[in-house]
């Protein structure tokens, strides 16, 4: 048969029991009188039970205390990145603060090495500027006149001049 067909009961009318957790059957009380063997494991139930309260509450405190180390922990690392970055930027004065940013080392040091390098491409791009705009101190050097340039009469005229200063 390929369906499952839905659980037999033999107690006649009494539905199946439900997948629930399971109590044991405990043995129906003797009628001479004498003393039930379960009612003995009944101490040691709950002294079991005492005990793993017990276990619960000692492992719940361990929990919050590593919880606050761990808080702790955090809190001294970040005081150390941030050390680290103040270092850094005082020692590279050319990098600007705000380029330097992060919760960790290593981001931190990431974004240093980005700040660096965008110094340096700033620095290269004003040196070229500056080297292309560059003017040579002093007078220019005295030699001939370029007369290539010059109309002809005015080359006339500056011919007259250097015949009388000669």
């Amino acid at each position: 048969m390929t369906t499952t067909d839905p659980p037999v009961s033999l107690a006649g009318d009494l539905p199946p029991p439900s997948a629930g957790p399971s109590v044991p059957d405990l043995p129906a009380p003797d009628p001479a009188g004498e003393p039930d063997p379960g009612q003995e494991a009944a101490p040691d139930l709950a002294a079991l039970l005492a005990e793993q309260q017990a276990r619960l509450a000692a492992q719940d405190e361990e929990i919050q205390r590593l919880r606050q180390e761990a808080e702790a922990l955090r809190q001294q690392a970040a005081l150390a990145v941030t050390k680290y970055r103040d270092a850094l930027l005082a020692l590279h004065a050319e990098v600007p603060q705000a380029l330097v940013r992060g919760d960790t080392l290593d981001a931190v040091e990431t974004s240093f090495t980005e700040a660096q390098q965008a110094v340096m491409a700033v620095r290269q791009h004003l040196q070229t500027h500056a080297a292309a705009l560059r003017v040579p101190a002093g007078a220019p050097v005295r030699g001939r006149a370029e007369v290539s340039a010059l109309s002809p009469q005015e080359k006339i005229v500056l011919g007259l001049r250097q015949r009388r200063t000669g």
